[in-house]
């Protein structure tokens, strides 16, 4: 499978609304097979960001930013403020990731998703510094579930 065979286009029916799409111009259509693993690949794209815009979310509440090299040595104020409104081009960024069919963005996908799996580690090697607060449940799970999400997106394109 090629990086760009899942792909975005503008809904007629919707007033331009973007809906996702999926690709099933490939020699092995004729079972099933490729259309089924395009729309598994953007499952687990889509599953991979609700994890981890949700994380952002609860980065906010763990205070995330103190754990940031640039962030933390700012005033507690303006580090939040500079965390959520760097997460404008970050969610407009992974939105045209999802929106965008050109190799550029299937690309980005990738790098997404191998970003998830080394957001992860990262989160594992900071777990004992004092200032990390994602201990619950809900924050190891989004943390892990948008790491794997990302691990078997990768999977599936390499795999394709």
């Amino acid at each position: 499978m090629r990086l760009a065979d899942v792909s975005v286009r503008e809904s007629p029916g919707e007033g331009g609304t973007p809906e996702a799409i999926v690709s099933t111009a490939s020699p092995r259509t004729e079972q099933g097979h490729s259309y089924r693993c395009r729309a598994v690949t953007l499952t687990l794209y889509l599953l991979l960001l609700g994890f981890f815009i949700a994380h952002e979310l609860d980065a906010v509440t763990c205070r995330e930013w103190r754990l940031l090299y640039v962030l933390r040595a700012m005033p507690e104020e303006s580090a939040r403020t500079a965390f959520v409104a760097l997460h404008v081009p970050l969610v407009a960024g992974l939105a045209w990731t999802v929106t965008d069919s050109r190799p550029a963005a299937s690309a980005a996908r990738v790098g997404v998703a191998l970003f998830a799996i080394v957001h992860g580690g990262l989160h594992w090697r900071l777990r004992r510094d004092p200032a990390y607060a994602f201990h619950s449940a809900l924050s190891v799970t989004l943390i892990a579930g948008a790491a794997a999400c990302g691990a078997a997106y990768v999977l599936t394109v390499l795999l394709g």
